[in-house]
């Protein structure tokens, strides 16, 4: 979250930043697998309990974009959204996996 928000700020990855966000998806959805295995439940439910955690994440996820991502697309081509908004938004979304990623090392 970190690194997109710096990248929406000051490009770094212009081409295959998907790719950059995926792999920094997956090592995050690995540091959830290992927060539920140290919870001791037995191997048998792991997998299930590991799938559903991530779809519900997933799922939460979607929704938040589907009500945002409109508005957003409509205001992408305002000077103002792309001068002010998008950068202070990307900011306060840096701040916030900042201190996250502090807490958590």
């Amino acid at each position: 979250m970190l690194l997109v928000a710096l990248n929406n700020i000051r490009p770094v990855f212009v081409r295959g930043a998907w790719q950059v966000v995926f792999g920094f998806g997956l090592i995050h959805g690995f540091g959830f697998a290992s927060v539920l295995a140290d919870l001791g439940l037995p191997d048998a439910a792991l997998i299930p309990t590991l799938a559903a955690f991530n779809l519900g994440i997933e799922a939460g996820q979607l929704v938040i974009v589907a009500l945002l991502l409109p508005a957003l697309h409509a205001l992408r081509g305002l000077r103002v959204y792309r001068q002010a908004v998008m950068p202070a938004l990307s900011t306060i979304i840096a701040i916030v996996a900042a201190v996250w990623f502090l807490q958590r090392v």
